[in-house]
C-alpha cells in the first residue's frame, strides 16, 4: 500500500453467505502467508515453526506462499507447518520450492536462476507500450519476451487513446492482456508559483502544479485553482476531445491581505530613509509618486497606507522644495555650510557602519570555524557508523555459519554481538547527523551583514551626491 503496488491478487466466490464468510477468512490468512497448500487447495495453518532461509545469490527477497517475509539470509518466524511454497527473487533471478515443513526443519536453501516471462497484448490499435514507464515498442504482433517477472505497471497510449493497469508476469509463462483503450486528450497547464489546480471529471481527479501536460480521458472537466496568496479560482470548465491539447493558464488575483503586505513593504522601504536621517532626493520623491499611483490604481482601497504615502511625499517635498532648483552659483554660504555639516555626519556614519560590518564579519567567521568543527565531528560519526555496520555484517555472517553448523550457543553469541554493532551503527549515525545539523546551524545563524552593507552603500551614494554638489 505504501508503494502503491498490488501485493496480493485473488478472488473468492461462494453460493451461500456462510461459505463466503469462510472464504473471506481464508483470504485474510492467505494475505498473511499463514496457509498450507494441500494439492492446490489452501488451508489455514494451525501450527508454525522457525526456519533459517538462505538463497544463492544472497540478499534476495524471501516469499512464503507468495507473501514477502524478509531478505535472505534470515530466520523467518511463523512459518506454517505443512506443505508450503517458498520462493526468492533477486532482480531477474528467481527460485522456488514446494516442500513439506515440519518442526524439525531448520534450514531451507533456495537456488535462484535467471527468470523471465512473456507478455502478450491483444489490441486493435497499434499503440505504444510502456512497462513501468519504459518504452517496449509498438503493439505490433503483441508479443514481448524476456520481461522481468513480478507485478508491473502497463501503459498503452497513442492516436488519442490510452489504457493502464497492473499486470502480473510469471516465470516462464505468457501473460495475456486484452485491452480496450479509452479516448484520451491532454491538458497543458501552467499554474502560477505557490498555487495548485485540482482537475475533476467523471471518475477522475488529479492535482497539478507548475508547468506540464496531464493526460485525461475525453470528457468534461472542472478545475479549481487555489493558493496561499491567491483568491480561489473555482469551476473553470474544460472540454477535452480525442487527441486535443487543451491549455490551462488561469489568471489569478492576489488576496487583499497579500496586496496589503506588498504595498506595506514598499512603504517601509521608503520610511527607512527618514528613520536613518538621510537626505531625500528627487529620485526618492519620484518613487513615492509611483507608489501612490499604484495604490490609486489597485482594485483594493487601503486608506491607512495612502495616508502614510501622502505623509512621506509631504515630508520629501518640504525637504527638497517644490519648483526648479536654484543654479549652483546662487548657493549661499549658509547652504554650503549646511551641506558640509551633513557631509561630516555622513562620513562619521560611514565609519561607524564600517566598524559594525567588520565586527559582524568577525563573529560570522568564528561561527563558520565552529561549523567546520561540527562538520568534522559529523564526518567522524559517519565513519564510525560505517565501521559499526561492517562489524555488524561480519558478526551476522559468523552467526549464520554457526547456525548452519549446529553451534547454537556460538551462534547466539555472534547474534548478540551483531545486535550490539547494529545499535552502535544507529547511534554513530545519529550522532554524526546531529553534528552535521549543528554545523549547518552555525553556518546559517551568523549575524546578517546585509542590512549594514545596504545602509553603508546608501550612505556612500549620499556622500557622492553631496560631494558633486560642492
Amino acid at each position: 500500500i505504501a508503494n502503491r503496488r498490488i501485493l496480493f491478487m485473488d478472488q473468492a466466490t461462494a453460493q451461500f453467505l456462510g461459505q463466503m464468510r469462510d472464504m473471506m477468512e481464508l483470504l485474510a490468512y492467505e494475505v498473511a502467508g499463514l496457509v498450507t497448500i494441500g494439492y492446490d487447495v489452501p488451508a489455514i495453518a494451525s501450527d508454525f515453526t522457525r526456519v533459517f532461509i538462505e538463497t544463492v545469490p544472497s540478499r534476495a527477497d524471501i516469499y512464503i506462499n507468495g507473501i514477502r517475509k524478509g531478505i535472505s539470509p534470515d530466520v523467518i518466524d511463523r512459518v506454517p507447518v505443512g506443505r508450503i511454497e517458498v520462493s526468492a527473487q533477486y532482480g531477474n533471478f528467481y527460485g522456488e520450492q514446494t516442500l513439506e515443513v515440519s518442526r524439525e526443519t531448520q534450514r531451507i536453501l533456495i537456488e535462484c536462476a535467471e527468470a523471465y516471462g512473456t507478455l502478450s497484448i491483444k489490441a486493435d490499435e497499434n499503440l505504444d507500450v510502456y512497462l513501468d514507464g519504459r518504452w517496449l515498442g509498438k503493439v505490433g504482433g503483441g508479443r514481448f519476451a524476456n520481461l522481468p517477472i513480478g507485478i508491473h505497471n502497463l501503459e498503452l497510449k497513442g492516436e488519442g487513446l490510452y489504457w493502464q493497469d497492473e499486470v502480473l508476469i510469471n516465470r516462464n509463462e505468457q501473460t495475456l492482456v486484452e485491452i480496450q483503450p479509452r479516448e484520451y486528450g491532454s491538458i497543458e497547464y501552467g499554474i502560477p508559483e505557490g498555487a495548485i489546480a485540482e482537475v475533476s471529471g467523471e471518475l477522475f481527479r488529479e492535482v497539478v502544479k507548475g508547468y506540464g501536460t496531464l493526460a485525461v480521458p475525453v470528457g468534461q472537466y472542472s478545475v479549481v485553482v487555489s493558493g496561499k496568496n491567491y483568491e480561489k479560482h473555482a469551476d473553470i470548465p474544460l472540454s477535452v476531445a480525442r487527441g486535443a491539447r487543451v491549455p490551462l493558464a488561469p489568471d489569478l488575483l492576489y488576496t487583499r491581505e497579500y496586496v496589503y503586505q506588498l504595498f506595506a513593504e514598499r512603504i517601509k522601504e521608503s520610511e527607512r530613509i527618514s528613520e536613518y536621517g538621510y537626505r531625500v532626493t528627487n529620485i526618492d520623491l519620484r518613487k513615492l509618486g509611483d507608489l501612490k499611483s499604484d495604490l490609486e490604481q489597485s482594485r483594493h482601497r487601503f486608506p491607512d497606507l495612502m495616508a502614510r504615502v501622502d505623509d512621506l511625499i509631504e515630508k520629501a517635498e518640504s525637504i527638497i522644495g517644490v519648483g526648479a532648483l536654484p543654479p549652483r552659483e546662487t548657493v549661499t554660504q549658509d547652504a554650503a555650510a549646511g551641506s558640509t555639516a551633513q557631509l561630516n555626519v555622513l562620513l562619521a556614519r560611514k565609519q561607524e557602519l564600517q566598524l559594525q560590518l567588520e565586527a559582524s564579519r568577525l563573529v560570522r567567521k568564528r561561527r563558520v570555524v565552529r561549523g567546520w568543527i561540527s562538520f568534522g565531528a559529523g564526518v567522524a560519526g559517519a565513519g564510525l557508523a560505517g565501521l559499526s555496520a561492517y562489524l555488524y555484517d561480519e558478526n551476522y555472517k559468523a552467526h549464520e555459519e554457526a547456525f548452519k553448523d549446529g553451534l547454537f550457543d556460538k551462534s547466539e553469541h555472534y547474534k548478540q554481538l551483531a545486535q550490539f554493532w547494529k545499535i552502535s551503527t544507529f547511534v554513530a549515525a545519529g550522532a554524526g547527523g546531529l553534528s552535521l545539523l549543528t554545523s549547518s546551524i552555525f553556518w546559517l545563524s551568523g549575524p546578517s551583514t546585509r542590512n549594514i552593507a545596504d545602509e553603508l552603500k546608501f550612505v556612500e551614494s549620499q556622500i557622492e551626491i553631496l560631494a558633486d554638489e560642492r
